[in-house]
C-alpha cells in the first residue's frame, strides 16, 4: 500500500486495538461491556446499547477490517483501469495473508509445549465464560503436535479452523471475500453508467446476503471504493464529522437495547448487525479518506506505525491474553489487588507484551510483502512495494 493510504491504514491499526480492547474485557471484566448475553455478564452498569461502544465492539471493529479490505484492494484498478493490477493481487492474496498467520499458529504450538498458558485460571476469577470457553479450553482434545500445527496452517483457510487461535476464524471470510472483491471490480469499472452499476451493486449485496452474510462488508467496501474514485478529496468538515459520527454509532450496534432499543421491531439476525455496523464502516471510510484534514494528520508517521502493528497485533493479542495477561490477572488477584486493579495489571501486561510480540512478526511481514512484490510484480511495481513500510515525512 503506497503512503497516499496511510490514513486508511491507521483506520485498520485504531480498529485493531478495539479488537484487543474487546478481548481484554471479555476475558479480564465481562461486565464492563455486557458483551456476553448470560447470566451475571450483564448488569445496569454494562457498556452494551451505548452509542459510545464502538470503543469496545470488537465485532464491530471487524466488520471495520472488511468493509476495509473491499474498499482498499481494487482502489488502484480503478484508478489506472489494467486489468494485469487484478491478476496479480488476486495471486498475491493467500500468500500475502498465509505466512504471517502460519507464523501466528506456529507460535500457539510452541507455547503449548512449553505450557505458557494460564486462561483456565483466570477464566474461574473472572467469572468469564468467554476466556474458559475459547478454542484453548478443549486443549485436550486437540492433538498438540507440530503436524497438525502445520496442518492447521492452511485449514484455516480452506474450511475456516481456527482451533489454535480463535481469532483466526476472520482469516478465511478475508480470503473469499477478497476474491468476491477482484471479481467484482472488473464487472463494475465496465459498467456503463450509474444505473448498471447500481444494479451489479444491489446484485452482488443480495447475492452475499443470501450466500454468506459476513460477505457483505467485502461488497459494499468494494462499491465505496468505485464511488470514491468519482468523488473530489474535498469534503467539508461539518459532513465529515456528521458522517463519523453517525458512522461510530452504527459501529456500536449489537442488539437492540439501550440507545438502539428503537430497531427491536425489525427481524433480528446476524445479518442486520453486519449491515448496520458495514454502513457505520463506510460512512467512516468515506470521511476519513474524503475530508483534507482527515487524511493527512491520519497519513503521517501515526499511520504508517498504526498500519505497521494492525495485523501482527491482530494475530497474536489473544495468545498473549491467554499467557502473559492471564498470568498477570491471576497473580494480581493472589495478592489481593481488588478487581479493577487486577484487571488493570492484565490489560497493561497484555497491551505490552502483543506490541513487543507483535514487532518481530511485523517486521516479517514487512520482508515478506517486499519479496512478494519482487516475485509477483515489474519493476514499477516492486519500488511502490519497497516503499510500503517506510515511514513518511513528519
Amino acid at each position: 500500500m503506497s503512503s497516499r493510504l496511510y490514513h486508511l491504514e491507521a483506520v485498520r491499526g485504531l480498529a485493531a486495538i478495539v479488537v484487543l480492547l474487546h478481548h481484554g474485557f471479555l476475558g479480564f471484566a465481562p461486565t464492563v461491556t455486557g458483551f456476553l448475553n448470560s447470566p451475571g455478564m450483564r448488569d445496569a452498569t454494562s457498556f452494551v446499547g451505548s452509542p459510545l461502544f464502538f470503543l469496545v465492539n470488537g465485532q464491530g471493529a471487524v466488520v471495520l477490517f472488511f468493509v476495509l479490505s473491499g474498499f482498499v484492494l481494487p482502489m488502484r484498478y480503478f484508478e489506472a483501469g489494467d486489468a494485469r493490477i487484478i491478476v496479480v493481487a488476486s495471486l498475491k492474496r493467500l500468500p500475502r495473508l498465509y505466512l504471517p498467520v502460519a507464523c501466528s499458529i506456529l507460535l500457539t504450538w510452541l507455547l503449548f509445549q512449553v505450557g505458557a498458558f494460564a486462561f483456565t485460571p483466570a477464566a474461574a476469577i473472572s467469572g468469564s465464560s468467554w476466556l474458559a470457553n475459547s478454542a484453548f479450553a478443549d486443549a485436550t482434545h486437540l492433538r498438540v503436535d507440530l503436524r497438525e500445527a502445520i496442518a492447521a496452517t492452511w485449514t484455516v483457510f480452506s474450511v475456516g479452523n481456527s482451533t489454535f487461535n480463535n481469532v483466526l476464524w476472520t482469516m478465511r471470510p478475508e480470503l473469499l471475500g477478497s476474491f468476491l472483491v477482484f471479481g467484482m471490480a472488473p464487472l463494475l469499472r465496465a459498467s456503463r453508467g450509474s444505473l448498471e452499476a447500481t444494479g451489479l451493486v444491489a446484485l452482488a449485496l443480495v447475492f452475499t446476503a443470501t450466500c454468506a452474510d459476513v460477505l457483505v462488508p467485502f461488497a459494499l467496501g468494494c462499491a465505496l471504493s468505485y464511488l470514491a474514485r468519482a468523488v473530489p478529496r474535498s469534503l467539508p468538515w461539518p459532513a465529515a464529522t456528521v458522517m463519523i459520527v453517525l458512522g461510530l454509532a452504527c459501529l456500536s450496534y449489537v442488539e437492540p437495547i439501550g440507545a438502539y432499543s428503537f430497531l427491536g421491531n425489525l427481524p433480528q439476525s446476524q445479518l442486520l448487525v453486519f449491515g448496520i455496523n458495514a454502513f457505520g464502516a463506510g460512512l467512516l471510510l468515506l470521511a476519513v479518506h474524503h475530508n483534507r484534514g482527515l487524511s493527512r494528520g491520519l497519513g503521517s508517521r501515526l499511520g504508517y506505525w498504526l498500519g505497521l502493528y494492525s495485523f501482527p497485533i491482530y494475530l497474536v493479542h489473544f495468545l498473549v491474553i491467554a499467557t502473559l495477561g492471564s498470568a498477570a490477572f491471576v497473580y494480581a488477584h493472589a495478592t489481593g489487588c481488588n478487581p479493577f486493579w487486577t484487571a488493570s495489571a492484565a490489560f497493561a501486561v497484555t497491551v505490552v507484551g502483543s506490541v513487543v510480540l507483535a514487532t518481530p512478526l511485523a517486521a516479517i511481514d514487512t520482508l515478506w510483502l517486499r519479496l512478494l512484490g519482487r516475485v509477483f510484480s515489474g519493476s514499477s511495481e516492486r519500488k511502490v512495494v519497497a516503499q510500503d513500510r517506510q515511514a513518511p515525512a513528519e
